[in-house]
């Protein structure tokens, strides 16, 4: 099979699995291609069915997305994304000198404690290397690595059990040799 050319190896998958499936299923209660919409149209609903919520409520989860322990990762990144867009992105011209370097931990514990009381859930994120200012796992200039230790201990014990923590890039900006 030539690749760019012809079907592709998941397509040929796709239709494998949907071919076992109706065959397994003797065909019966298969949609069949006329009846499925257009692309881009949703299909008639079937008024006897309801969609029911956990616990009659409306699920949500957030995602908090390039976050870090410590480093306001927006303070020292906002130049550097300045930077490399050659100071044409005018969302980078604001005032960062005048931000707090550190984002403190009481905050992050208020917002542990907050989203835990209400059963909020979601994706947090920890940028490892934030803005090229540290590494999280050797040491953040500025912050003793005692300061360092109670941060990433805060987001494992209080934000872990309910939020998933994802490592972001690296870095956004600069390339680094892993």
């Amino acid at each position: 099979m030539q690749h760019g050319k012809g079907i592709t190896r998941r397509r040929f998958g796709r239709g494998l699995l949907a071919g076992a499936a109706w065959t397994a299923c003797g065909g019966a209660g298969w949609p069949v291609r006329a009846q499925m919409p257009e692309p881009g149209q949703r299909p008639v609903r079937d008024g006897s069915l309801r969609v029911l919520n956990p616990r009659g409520r409306v699920p949500v989860g957030i995602i908090i997305d390039d976050s870090t322990c410590l480093v306001n990762l927006n303070r020292f990144a906002m130049p550097q994304f300045d930077a490399a867009w050659g100071g044409r992105n005018p969302a980078y011209h604001k005032p960062w000198r005048e931000w707090p370097a550190e984002i403190p931990d009481a905050f992050v514990r208020r917002f542990a404690e907050w989203s835990a009381a209400r059963g909020v859930r979601g994706k947090y994120s920890v940028v490892p290397f934030p803005a090229c200012v540290g590494r999280l796992d050797r040491g953040l200039p500025g912050w003793s690595r005692g300061e360092l230790e109670a941060s990433l201990r805060l987001v494992r014990e209080e934000l872990a059990p309910r939020w998933d923590i994802h490592p972001e890039m690296v870095t956004h900006t600069r390339v680094i040799d892993l």
